[in-house]
């Protein structure tokens, strides 16, 4: 047993349905339909600790709040609030469906970024760092949401113009300070996600750490706010800057994080030019094959078939509710 599988660490919740319940969850669904989602941060340089902003609908400029501590070694995570359609009235990083033209889910990715921010960032700009995988009660479509990141953001400058995220019909971009905990961990405490789907208080901090992620939750649609369970994970917010928000709440999810380690993808693989979230998941299988993935979904990473080298970068498990490990 390597060092890294001996401190690796499965951390479970508690909550009331059956594992009866949890496979119904995740079996109803039958076709998967591609997404990307894709987060942006902007880190000062030295020289200029420049602020970000953005544009709005008038050409104006719209800055960040101050914040209460100092901003040196603050950097800043683009968000946009969804202004029509599907998680209309959320803050959520930037993307949609990757379409029958885009070459592949990363160029999907950019293409989204720009319609909806009018920021061109290189693909060489970007890291794969997420596989998730939305069902639904109420469809039988998987959402299989390919997440990409962009850690080094700057902003161009073109003499007197610089080219800051603007307003789009799709989204209103807004910066969000990420500040660093005493143990060198990102503090997230700033981020909107009391507006934000539901899940991503549980995810979202791991990818802003540098670590991969494969994750599956399951939504049902808030019908009646009297009657919902205060042991899931349910929308805190009926509405964001006057756009309505359709609640929803998580009654089951499943969450790997791994470390984000170069040698993983060249492991008895020297010719993969994969990413090493790609080559996590195409030894697990889960591209391909629906039966492997539903399985996936209803267990542990230790209780379906993986190689060692993946269980060996494994760093946590997040079942809700509790899987029977034994």
């Amino acid at each position: 047993m390597s060092s890294k599988t001996k401190f690796r660490k499965h951390y479970t919740c508690y909550m009331p349905v059956s594992q009866e319940e949890i496979t119904s969850f995740s079996s109803r669904w039958t076709n998967r339909k591609l997404y990307t989602l894709m987060f942006v941060v902007y880190t000062p340089d030295e020289s200029s600790k420049e602020r970000p902003l953005v544009i709005n609908d008038s050409g104006c400029e719209v800055h960040p709040e101050e914040l209460c501590t100092n901003d040196e070694n603050t950097s800043w995570l683009l968000l946009g609030l969804k202004q029509r359609g599907f998680g209309k009235g959320r803050w959520n990083g930037f993307g949609g469906k990757v379409q029958s033209d885009d070459a592949n889910p990363k160029a999907a990715a950019l293409r989204e970024l720009e319609e909806e921010s009018g920021l061109v960032i290189t693909a060489s700009a970007v890291e794969d760092v997420g596989r998730l995988w939305f069902t639904f009660t109420e469809t039988t479509e998987c959402m299989e949401v390919h997440v990409f990141i962009c850690r080094k953001w700057m902003p161009k400058h073109c003499g007197d113009t610089v080219n800051w995220p603007c307003y789009t019909e799709e989204m209103h971009p807004f910066w969000f300070p990420l500040t660093t905990n005493k143990d060198s961990t990102v503090d997230t405490n700033y981020l909107p996600y009391n507006h934000m789907w539901p899940d991503d208080k549980i995810w979202l901090r791991y990818i802003l750490q540098g670590n991969l992620l494969l994750g599956w939750f399951h939504f049902t649609q808030i019908l009646n706010l009297s009657n919902v369970s205060n042991q899931n994970l349910t929308d805190c917010s009926t509405e964001t800057r006057g756009l309505p928000i359709d609640p929803y709440e998580v009654p089951a999810y499943h969450l790997d994080i791994f470390t984000d380690k170069n040698e993983i993808a060249s492991n008895g693989d020297n010719n993969s030019n994969h990413s090493n979230l790609q080559w996590i998941i195409d030894h697990l299988g889960l591209d391909k094959c629906d039966e492997k993935l539903k399985l996936w979904m209803n267990f542990p990473l230790n209780q379906v078939s993986a190689m060692p080298i993946i269980s060996s970068m494994l760093i946590k498990t997040l079942n809700y509710p509790l899987k029977d490990n034994t």
